[in-house]
């Protein structure tokens, strides 16, 4: 008998699991993805990194030629505006190139491309999942009241209802965002994370439209502060039936594989999307699942656990790292960024690592080599450099 998973969710995180699972186990499985075809998903668009655009070539054979299908545009950095006396783009050298898409039209693209080269494994089950449950040999999945056994499940139902699995993270000093979406005009290929008053915003440029996130602390301004400040750098009012509204808290599972079930995407964790670091950690996320699956001995079940923590507290100290300099805005915002990542990187085993390790390849001669940090070790001079910290370039 063939060998059961489910991917629970339809969403970014659910499709980006998809892209990891299919090319990458035999035959002998069967991946479905369950969800509900009526719930709707958080239609934002979506800012990615290369790693994205190899997985889905991988698993869509996805060329440029395709990029109408997801309403998307190519990118090649992030451009931050009025984070330093001088904008810059953070670039993406060496590794190709990125995308942005409209997730709304994700879905369809993929399952297209799924039924056509996956046929033989790809499946979808429909309905609405109230509950996963692990076990020692199984998992299952309560879908319309009856339940549904599976060898695993990936779990990407989005937001957690309950945090007591959780761990709070302190890294961010942003708890609410505003999205709104103006005309396409004048768009650059690049990520756009503007720095603003009360936090920073960021700008996605789609074909159809650019969308537009302003991030801020609610407890530190006022939504009525943020709206008129956004429509104001936007050049037009804010319409309230266009605008899309979320609070949010970071944090990330305890634990992110026990009992057979793998959380991913807004199930696993949540973290300001700076730089598309949420896209990343959800494809590392699966990719040493899907290596315990395919390649045994790569990774166990603690092993995945203790890669997903040293990723998200990696990445803690990379958000703190682009905060911890504050901005060319002195407001009460970004004092309280700026302290906040001091604060953090104070005691960063990580950044300590990093800069010896830079300081080694400098002294040797070999300034373009040294460690990855979410970044290639150019790419993180460049930013390190333009953001005016001169951590990694210890050449005179």
């Amino acid at each position: 008998m063939k060998k059961r998973i489910a991917v629970v969710g339809a969403g970014t995180a659910g499709i980006i699991s998809l892209f990891e699972l299919l090319p990458h186990v035999t035959n002998n499985w069967e991946v479905y993805c369950v969800y509900d075809p009526n719930k709707p998903i958080l239609g934002i668009g979506e800012s990615t990194n290369p790693n994205f655009t190899m997985s889905i070539q991988e698993a869509t054979r996805f060329t440029l030629d395709d990029m109408n299908e997801l309403d998307g545009t190519i990118k090649f950095g992030t451009q931050y505006k009025r984070w330093r006396q001088n904008d810059f783009v953070n670039p993406l050298f060496g590794v190709g190139y990125a995308i942005h898409f409209n997730n709304f039209k994700l879905k369809d693209f993929a399952f297209k491309r799924f039924y056509k080269y996956w046929s033989k494994k790809f499946k979808e089950m429909h309905g609405t999942v109230t509950d996963v449950i692990p076990g020692k040999t199984s998992a299952q999945i309560v879908i319309d009241g009856r339940t549904e056994q599976f060898d695993y499940v990936i779990d990407c139902r989005g937001f957690p209802s309950d945090f007591s699995d959780y761990k709070m993270s302190d890294c961010s000093p942003v708890n609410h965002c505003i999205v709104y979406s103006v005309p396409p005009e004048n768009q650059e290929p690049y990520t756009d994370h503007i720095a603003m008053n009360h936090g920073w915003m960021f700008g996605i440029p789609l074909q159809s439209r650019s969308t537009y996130g302003y991030l801020f602390n609610d407890t530190k301004a006022s939504r009525e502060d943020v709206i008129s400040e956004m429509g104001e750098y936007l050049g037009t009012p804010l319409v309230p039936e266009n605008t899309v509204e979320y609070q949010f808290r970071s944090y990330y599972a305890k634990q992110v594989y026990s009992g057979r079930v793998l959380k991913n995407g807004n199930r696993a964790l949540f973290l300001e999307p700076l730089s598309a670091t949420s896209i990343f950690m959800y494809i590392q996320t699966v990719k040493s699942f899907t290596d315990h699956l395919a390649l045994p001995g790569t990774f166990s079940e603690h092993g995945i656990n203790e890669a997903f923590d040293a990723n998200v507290e990696s990445l803690e100290d990379m958000l703190s790292f682009f905060y911890h300099g504050g901005s060319e805005l002195d407001t009460e915002f970004w004092r309280h960024a700026k302290a906040l990542g001091q604060h953090r990187l104070k005691n960063s085993e990580v950044l300590k690592y990093i800069k010896e390790e830079f300081k080694k390849y400098d002294e040797i001669g070999l300034t373009h080599k040294g460690p990855k940090w979410f970044f290639t070790p150019v790419t993180l001079r460049i930013v390190d450099e333009k953001m005016g910290y001169n951590y990694f370039n210890n050449t005179k």
